[in-house]
C-alpha cells in the first residue's frame, strides 16, 4: 500500500470512486474501458510527486509514479530533458525504497523502475496482479 500525500491509499482493489471522492483527481478516459486519474502534484522527499492512477472498469491495474524536481514547480513537459527525466527515475527509486518497495515482482504487484527513450519519460510503474 502506497499512501499519497493528498491523503488517498493506493492499492490493489482500489475502486476509482474512492480517487474521485478524495483528491480532486483529473480524468483521461482512454475509450476502451481505461480510464487515468492523474492526481494533483505533491512534495515527497525534497521533489515532487506525479501520481496517475490507470482503473479497467473502475478497479485499479497500473500506478505511474515520478518525482521530479521540485525547484522547477512541475513534473511536466515545459522543462523537459533526458538528464533530467534519467535524474528522476533515480530520484523515484531513492523514494520508493525509503518507503521499503525495490523494483520487481512481489506477491501482490510488479514494480519497474526505468527511462523509455521512445517517449522520452522516466519514473515508476506499479502493475496490480490480478
Amino acid at each position: 500500500m502506497l499512501h499519497h500525500p493528498c491523503g488517498l491509499r493506493i492499492a490493489r482493489g482500489m475502486e476509482e470512486k474512492q480517487a474521485v471522492l478524495l483528491c480532486g483527481s483529473t480524468e483521461e478516459e482512454m475509450g476502451n474501458g481505461f480510464v487515468w486519474r492523474h492526481l494533483p502534484q505533491a512534495p515527497v522527499e525534497g521533489g515532487l510527486l506525479a501520481a496517475g492512477l490507470c482503473f479497467y472498469q473502475g478497479d485499479l491495474v497500473t500506478v505511474s509514479l515520478r518525482v521530479g524536481d521540485a525547484g522547477s514547480g512541475s513534473v511536466g513537459w515545459e522543462n523537459w530533458t533526458e538528464a533530467e527525466e534519467r535524474e528522476c527515475v533515480r530520484r523515484t527509486g531513492k523514494w520508493l525504497r525509503g518507503l521499503g518497495y525495490k523494483p520487481g515482482n512481489h506477491r501482490w504487484c510488479e514494480i519497474s523502475l526505468g527511462y523509455d527513450p521512445g517517449s522520452g519519460s522516466g519514473g515508476a510503474v506499479v502493475r496490480f496482479h490480478q
